[in-house]
Parts: C-alpha cells; structure tokens; sequence
C-alpha cells in the first residue's frame, strides 16, 4: 500500500510540475502580448498546445486523486497539496489570460471601427476645427 502511495504521489508530482511549466507559458504568452512581439506570442501559445495535449487525458484522474487525499487525510499529502496548488496557480493565469485577449479583442475592434469610419477621410485635408479634435480608445 505504501508503495502504491509513492507511485501516486510520484504522478502527482509530475502533473503538478508540468501544470506550473504550462503556467509559465501562459505568462510568458501574456508578457508577449504586452511587448507586442508576434513571434514570441505565437512560440508560447504552440508550447501550450503541446502541453495541454500531452498533459489533458489523464490530468482530471490526478487532480481527483490529489483532492481525495486532502479530504481523507487533514496532513495532507504534500504532492497532493502540491497538485491542487499548481492547479490554482493555472486557474488564475487562464482567467488573466482570458481578460488580457478579451480587453485585446475590444481595443481592435475599437480601432477597426474608427479606421473604417475615417478611411475616406485620408489623404484629404483637414480642415481647422476638423484638425483639433482627437480620438482615443482602451488598451
């Protein structure tokens, strides 16, 4: 039994490390977004893919196995402690994530709509009350 403990706390562990890589990709696609670097942006979202591909199938049965040690045992298992952390931690960076790409979204849309409701207007002159006013959106 003992020995089927460690095996668990063993994949348990693995999962948990792998969630915090996927984590520092989430971030790392964030920071890109921020930096508008297209390319680095594109290399952290592929590594996700690859992650999450490889991480999906048997992460729900770690994760359940994780929360049945934290209720049977008030100890709780310190791989298990770990795996439910790690499994915040993701949490948090996907809802920050999702805000980011979500104001991103309504910023380029913002502008798509002001470039389109002035794409006649250029290479005109502009006439002197015409020149003073300006625009601004949200980023």
């Amino acid at each position: 039994m003992h020995e089927l403990n460690q095996g668990r706390e063993s994949t348990q562990a693995n999962y948990a490390s792998r969630l915090r890589e996927l984590t520092r990709e989430i971030k790392g696609a964030i920071s890109a977004l921020e930096r508008n670097d297209l390319k680095e942006f594109q290399r952290h979202l592929a590594n996700q893919e690859v992650m999450a591909a490889e991480i999906g199938p048997n992460l729900q049965a770690a994760i359940s196995a994780g929360g049945e040690l934290r209720t049977r045992n008030h100890s709780r298992s310190s791989a298990g402690k770990d795996l439910y952390d790690a499994g915040l931690e993701l949490a948090q960076a996907n809802r920050t994530f999702a805000a980011v790409l979500k104001r991103l979204i309504r910023s380029t849309t913002i502008l798509s709509a002001l470039y389109q409701s002035s794409a006649g207007a250029y290479g005109k002159t502009v006439g002197a009350v015409e020149g003073r006013r300006t625009l601004s959106c949200e980023v």
